[in-house]
C-alpha cells in the first residue's frame, strides 16, 4: 500500500440521507419498471437493473466523488450500453459469438477506454456493457438498450440525487454540472433559494482526460480481469 489513511465512517445523519436518496431512486425504477414489463411480452422494456445499484452508491453516498458527477454518469452509463450492444452484435458478425468471455472483456474494457478518453468515467457503464453481454433477455432489447434503461434510467436517478442530497445542508449535487465553472453563491438568509442554487453545481472544475498510455493499463487490465473470470465461469 501507499500508506494513505482511510476515510472516517459517515456521520450517521448523512447515511440517513444516503439511505434516503438510494431508497427513493431504485423504488422510482422498479414502480416504472412494474409498468414496462409485460410477462407475455419477450419484447418489453426493462429499467430496473444491476448497475443501477452500484450508480446508487456513488450518487447517494459519494456524491461528491468526480465518477458521481452528473455528466459522468449520464454519458459514461450510455456510452456503457452502447459499447455492450456494439460489441455483441460485432461479435455476431464475426461468428463469434458462442465465445462469451471474449465478448464480455471486449464490451468492458473499451467501454473504459471510451469513458476514460472522453473524461467521463463511471464504473457502473462497464457493469451496463456486461449486463448486456450475460443477461440474455437483455439482448432482445437490441439497441433499445441504450436508451432504457442505460439513458433514462441513469436520468431519473441522477434527478432524485439532485432532490434529495440537497437537501443536506452538508451536501452539494452537483459538484460539477456539465463543463465546471464559477462556484455559485448561496444565500444562507434564504434556505430555498440556497437549495435550488445547488442544483446548479458548486463550480468544481471536472478532472481532464487520462492519457493514452494510462488509458492503454486500464485496457490491459480490465481485459485480462473479466477474461480470466469468463473463462472460470465456462468451466
Amino acid at each position: 500500500g501507499a500508506g494513505v489513511p482511510p476515510p472516517p465512517p459517515a456521520p450517521f445523519e448523512q447515511t440517513a440521507f444516503s439511505f434516503l436518496g438510494s431508497f427513493t431512486g431504485i423504488a422510482a425504477l422498479g414502480l416504472i419498471h412494474s409498468q414496462l414489463v409485460q410477462i407475455d411480452d419477450p419484447h418489453h422494456f426493462t429499467l430496473l437493473v444491476a448497475p443501477f445499484g452500484a450508480m446508487a452508491v456513488l450518487l447517494f453516498s459519494a456524491c461528491k466523488a468526480p465518477l458521481a458527477q452528473p455528466k459522468n454518469a449520464i454519458v459514461g452509463n450510455t456510452i456503457g450500453g452502447f459499447i455492450g450492444w456494439l460489441v455483441v452484435i460485432g461479435m455476431e458478425m464475426l461468428g463469434l459469438s458462442s465465445m462469451v468471455w471474449l465478448t464480455a472483456a471486449l464490451a468492458v474494457s473499451l467501454t473504459i477506454v471510451v469513458q476514460e478518453q472522453t473524461g467521463v468515467v463511471h464504473p457502473p457503464g462497464g457493469a451496463a456493457a456486461l449486463c448486456y453481454v450475460v443477461v440474455l433477455p437483455l439482448r432482445t432489447l437490441g439497441i433499445w438498450y441504450v436508451l432504457c434503461p442505460s439513458l433514462l434510467g441513469t436520468c431519473l436517478l441522477v434527478a432524485i440525487a439532485m432532490i434529495t442530497n440537497n437537501l443536506s445542508q452538508a451536501r452539494s449535487y452537483p459538484q460539477t454540472l456539465w463543463a465546471g465553472g464559477d462556484p455559485q453563491e448561496q444565500n444562507a438568509s434564504s434556505p430555498a433559494k440556497t437549495y435550488f442554487q445547488k442544483f446548479m453545481g458548486a463550480g468544481v472544475p471536472p478532472p481532464p482526460p487520462a492519457p493514452f498510455e494510462q488509458t492503454a493499463f486500464s485496457f490491459l487490465g480490465s481485459f485480462t480481469g473479466i477474461a480470466a473470470l469468463g473463462l472460470i465461469h465456462s468451466q
